[in-house]
């Protein structure tokens, strides 16, 4: 082979392997919607550059079933977007979820060197998602979870398990070169460690699933045993010196779970979203609230103290927010790429080609079994190596039952003449790019750090005229103009001081507009309304009172909150109200700072102190106490207030 195409198809998989990296880091750090939007442009660039270079050429696609079911999958969930309350939300997650069908795509049209090489790079990103993972776990003060690039570190095992079933598989064929196998034990340990590090049940038992399909495959063909037990031997190896080395205690945790013979223990708290999720459906069973409506509804529904920005099982997740169409959409694309799977296992002749095909399916299966416990299918490095993955398998089945391609020439269409076809693709490349370049160039100016808070707001403003969609925009111009207002330094005149609450209220109405489910645009449009007057807005009281019912109704368990309404009402002279609204907040699972509660605590003691509720009083009394107690030894807990 000429160097050109080596070259070519090696800057290829460099290409992808860089973007996969960017993808990883999109789930949290600094500069996340750079990441994202270089990972994703970069990805449908090299698409497009496919089209651009195949006009008199043959382009081949396919149109098996399971691919069918997921372009279905995306366009009902690409509709979601129009019936969710919250539009910017549901389009930032619904364009992460195209991070699929793109690595379906260039799966699909890779060539095998370049699979080599993508195998390859594959290992190195192992390694630096090792050194990151033990730096964070073992070298950190203090001792952080082993989250790789991730934001979960639940997340960053079964992504480690995804790199490992593959070079499990190829640890396992005969021809493997001796040199090779050295560098795959290695890989394998250090994957392995990791993923004890991650201290993940559910990325262990998909790990466990996929060896266990391999052994499968080494029993049914009567082949040797030798190479399963040392491939098996250093992932044992590599999982169990944690014990010794950070001391996980991975092997009780397990023991302890899977014996443990309830739900509440296996699912780890995860019952609690699970039936907050279920409740959310039975509101909009139809339809669906829309994608990634989940975060938001969650405070409304919660029965415990977690923060529940996922409903950690990703099929529940598209019930709620897809309805049972969607859902159905995705199990029939499971169902059928699963019968596909096994029809190119069975067509595959070679033990070479059957290996190879068995690690990939392996780690979709792991990926899939582990999203029933995380939101694997909500984050883009997982989903882009997931669609990677199944492109491969696309390819491959495809070679073996050719009827399922579809051979395309441009320059042979009759509805495509040369002019034409260029100057659509060369519309789309500009579309994106100006697209990319004005959501990164708005999102920007939000992370630059500003001389002070009027600079910063009429930059946010700025954002805004170039992303009028994006709800988050005035939601931290809210907090400017709340900033200022409270700035005494600034020395306000009474007429600026009516312009910045004028705007506030204007920017407030036009938040809630677009995202009627963030407590803070309330209870900063209720603060507006306090520092107006009755002759400029007679029904100021009316507005306040209604907008902290709405903030404790989105946000039912904000402390804060009650204590701004309870405050409110007792200057109006409504103590037994503001008793209501505190009483409200209690019988109620918090997790957060001891501050907090004691504070909260604290402020009802005064208002009770007036009164002559003495089984109350003594109640309070002794709950601060008991807070106090637990601050002393830890800043943080999970604590309940209960009522009298």
């Amino acid at each position: 082979m000429t160097i050109k195409p080596l070259l070519v198809n090696l800057s290829l998989a460099c290409s992808i392997c860089l973007c996969l990296f960017l993808a990883i880091n999109t789930s949290g750090g600094e500069k996340v919607h750079l990441y994202y939007f270089s990972s994703i442009s970069f990805l449908v660039g090299l698409i497009l550059y496919q089209f651009f270079s195949c006009y008199q050429k043959t382009l081949i696609l396919a149109y098996n079933r399971y691919l069918i079911f997921l372009i279905l999958f995306i366009i009902w969930a690409t509709l979601s977007i129009f019936w969710s309350p919250v539009f910017s939300s549901s389009l930032s997650a619904v364009t992460l979820i195209y991070f699929f069908p793109i690595g379906v795509i260039l799966g699909f049209w890779s060539n095998q060197q370049q699979q080599g090489f993508f195998y390859n790079l594959l290992i190195l990103l192992l390694l630096v998602i090792t050194w990151k993972s033990v730096q964070q776990n073992l070298f950190s003060t203090p001792t952080l979870q082993a989250l790789g690039f991730f934001s979960n570190k639940n997340t960053n095992g079964i992504f480690m398990c995804m790199i490992l079933l593959p070079l499990c598989a190829q640890c396992l064929k005969q021809s493997t070169a001796a040199y090779t196998q050295y560098m795959l034990a290695i890989a394998l340990f250090l994957g392995a460690f990791t993923v004890a590090l991650s201290t993940s049940r559910g990325a262990t038992l998909g790990l466990s699933i996929g060896v266990l399909l391999l052994l499968t495959h080494t029993l049914y063909h009567k082949l040797s045993l030798v190479p399963f037990l040392k491939m098996s031997a250093y992932l044992c190896a590599g999982y169990f010196s944690t014990e010794l080395i950070a001391g996980t205690n991975n092997w009780q945790r397990l023991a302890e779970s899977t014996t443990a013979g309830n739900v509440a223990a296996l699912a780890n708290g995860r019952d609690f979203l699970w039936q907050s999720g279920w409740e959310m459906y039975l509101d909009r069973p139809l339809f669906g609230w829309g994608f990634n409506m989940f975060n938001w509804l969650f405070p409304q529904y919660r029965h415990a103290p977690d923060m529940g920005l996922y409903a950690h099982n990703d099929y529940l997740q598209f019930l709620i927010e897809l309805g049972p169409v969607g859902l159905l959409l995705f199990v029939g694309f499971l169902i059928s790429f699963f019968m596909s799977c096994k029809k190119l296992y069975i067509l595959s002749s070679a033990q070479h080609d059957k290996l190879e095909s068995l690690g990939l399916i392996a780690a979709c299966i792991a990926l899939f079994i582990h999203s029933f416990f995380s939101f694997n299918l909500y984050q883009s490095g997982p989903l882009l190596l997931l669609g990677l993955y199944i492109g491969v398998l696309t390819q491959q089945l495809n070679k073996l039952a050719p009827e399922k391609n579809i051979h395309w020439q441009a320059s042979s269409s009759q509805f495509s003449s040369a002019s034409g076809y260029y100057g659509v693709l060369s519309v789309l490349a500009i579309l994106l790019c100006l697209m990319a370049g004005l959501q990164v160039f708005g999102l920007e100016k939000l992370e630059k750090t500003y001389p002070n808070n009027i600079a910063f707001l009429q930059e946010s403003e700025k954002a805004h005229t170039l992303l009028p969609y994006e709800e988050h925009i005035l939601a931290i111009q809210l907090s400017l103009y709340q900033q200022l207002l409270s700035d005494t330094t600034l020395n306000l005149s009474l007429e600026n001081q009516r312009f910045l609450v004028k705007n506030g209220l204007r920017v407030s109405n036009e938040a809630i507009d677009k995202n009627p489910y963030r407590a803070s645009n309330y209870t900063h449009k209720a603060d507006f309304y306090t520092l107006t007057s009755a002759a400029s807005h007679p029904e100021r009281l009316q507005k306040i009172k209604l907008a902290y019912t709405q903030a404790i109704k989105v946000n039912p368990f904000s402390l804060r909150i009650r204590v701004n309404y309870a405050n409110v009402l007792i200057k109006q002279g409504e103590i037994d109200q503001a008793i209501q609204i505190y009483k409200e907040g209690l019988n109620k699972k918090y997790y957060g700072a001891f501050q907090d509660p004691i504070y909260y605590l604290n402020s009802l003691l005064n208002i009770l102190l007036t009164t002559e509720r003495q089984k109350a009083i003594t109640n309070i009394k002794q709950q601060i106490v008991a807070l106090q107690k637990q601050a002393e030894n830890r800043q943080r807990g999970t604590y309940t207030l209960k009522s009298w």
